[in-house]
C-alpha cells in the first residue's frame, strides 16, 4: 500500500473519517496537495511497528503540550488516546513526569485541559 493511502487510513482510524476529511479539505483549500504531505507522514511514521500505537499517541500528546500553541491538535490526539483506551491517569502521570523539564504552569494547564477533555467528552 502506498504511504499516502496508508496514512489516510491511519488518520481515519485515530480521528474518524469525518474529522480526517475536514482537515484534508481545509488544507487543500489553503494549499492544494498539502494534505498528501500529512497523509504521507502518518503513513511513513505510523507504519513502523517498533512502538505500539498507544505509546505513539502518548508521546505525541506530551510533545504537543511542550509546544504550548497546538491545542486543536492536542485535543484531537487526546480524543484519540481515549479511543485507544489510554486512561486519564496514564496521560496525567505522563504529563506530571514532564514537570522538571517544562515547568509547573505548563503542566498545570495541560492537566486542566486533559481533565476537560476526559470528563466532558469534548
Amino acid at each position: 500500500m502506498d504511504k499516502i493511502a496508508e496514512g489516510k487510513r491511519t488518520l481515519e482510524h485515530l480521528f474518524g473519517e469525518e474529522s480526517c476529511k475536514n482537515i484534508s479539505t481545509k488544507l487543500e483549500n489553503i494549499k492544494p496537495g498539502y494534505s498528501d504531505y500529512m497523509f504521507y507522514s502518518y503513513g511513513e511514521f505510523y507504519s513502523d511497528q517498533t512502538i505500539d500505537l498507544k505509546t505513539k499517541e502518548l508521546l505525541i500528546v506530551t510533545c504537543l503540550i511542550t509546544q504550548k500553541n497546538a491545542f486543536p491538535q492536542l485535543k484531537a490526539h487526546l480524543n484519540s488516546c481515549k479511543k485507544l483506551g489510554i486512561t486519564k491517569n496514564e496521560i496525567c502521570s505522563s504529563i506530571i513526569h514532564l514537570t522538571m523539564y517544562i515547568g509547573f504552569p505548563t503542566v498545570i494547564n495541560a492537566l486542566m485541559f486533559v481533565d476537560e477533555i476526559y470528563d466532558n467528552n469534548i
